[in-house]
């Protein structure tokens, strides 16, 4: 097939894990050719193989580039006969796409409308389902001067859709930014690693994927929620050094015990809290009563600036912030040191 553009779509702004995988599956620097705050325009031989490896991509896309002066262009004789083809390759992979989703500005205009239907007639002229559609993009040229941009998705669902996955769990972490934010963690060799409240287990699961061979333990103050880690667990032939039920502001561990601590409380806007300041406070506190002094955390929270307040007032060091974007949430990551 020959060297192909792909696009790698990633959770905003966190684009440096995203990279340091790519670097580890042989993916070099030369092979880059742009980037943005979200994803990465770059060459490959094998996407579909790629894809397969990675962990913190939301997303791979075929890209195709279209110097057109508009979407009806597509219909012409060449650029039709170029995208049935690509179409028709990816089919190859994924013997279960049934149909074309068109995702587009204006998609329900008379253009768009024709531009699907005459791909759905060409690349699927006897199916009558839509169960498994392949995801097609169309969007005016980021990366050329002028013209259209075709992003078809090299799988039916997002990367971040983990297989693992038994419980729809409300506010549970996207699979694809914890393995971002596992990736931005020192090295597992120097301790424990804590999630203390855990919910349905996703920063553990990432992270035993990451490094199946260190320490570390999740908690979470609701057996409900235990128990859907559980299964997750298991789902994902992950095995965590200890799980156990307990309250994140008051954790049966010794004082300077644990290395590295990432959390995702319950400070969103989908999940409310009766007294969330009193909540931040403790949990910072006990925070800082189990690092050990230059360990560190990696808090995610929708409530940036009461949590940067608390955290100037702790023994707490801001090293980094990370401003996100997250199914229409704007959370921030603050990655902190204890002092």
């Amino acid at each position: 097939m020959g060297i192909q553009e792909i696009i790698v779509e990633c959770t905003h702004r966190l684009t440096e894990g995203v990279l340091a995988e790519l670097f580890d599956q042989g993916v070099r620097q030369d092979d880059i050719v742009s980037q943005t705050d979200d994803e990465l325009l770059l060459r490959s031989k094998n996407p579909y193989s790629l894809q397969q490896s990675l962990q913190c991509p939301n997303a791979l896309y075929q890209y195709l580039y279209f110097p057109i002066p508009r979407p009806k262009a597509l219909l012409g004789h060449q650029h039709f006969g170029r995208l049935c083809s690509q179409i028709n390759q990816l089919k190859e992979t994924l013997p279960e796409a049934d149909a074309i989703r068109l995702e587009a500005a204006g998609k329900s205009s008379s253009v768009m409308t024709r531009v699907h239907d005459e791909l759905q007639k060409a690349c699927f002229p006897n199916t009558t389902t839509e169960n498994h559609p392949l995801l097609m993009r169309l969007r005016p040229a980021r990366y050329r001067r002028d013209g259209w941009e075709v992003l078809i998705r090299c799988s039916l669902l997002p990367l971040s859709v983990r297989p693992w996955r038994q419980h729809d769990i409300k506010g549970a972490l996207n699979g694809s930014l914890a393995a971002s934010i596992i990736r931005l963690l020192p090295s597992a060799d120097q301790g424990l690693f804590l999630d203390p409240m855990c919910g349905s287990g996703t920063f553990l699961i990432e992270y035993k994927k990451r490094f199946p061979h260190a320490s570390c333990i999740g908690s979470d103050r609701s057996p409900a929620m235990l128990a859907a880690c559980r299964d997750h667990l298991i789902a994902a032939r992950c095995t965590p050094t200890g799980l156990l039920q307990a309250d994140a502001r008051s954790l049966p561990f010794p004082d300077a015990s644990v290395q590295t601590i990432v959390c995702n409380p319950p400070w969103g806007e989908r999940i409310a809290l009766a007294d969330d300041a009193a909540f931040h406070e403790a949990v910072l506190k006990e925070i800082v009563r189990l690092l050990k002094k230059g360990a560190q955390c990696f808090c995610l929270s929708q409530r940036q600036e009461a949590l940067q307040k608390q955290l100037e007032q702790s023994d707490l060091r801001i090293l980094k912030r990370y401003q996100l974007t997250q199914r229409g949430f704007t959370p921030t990551l603050f990655q902190v040191q204890r002092t």
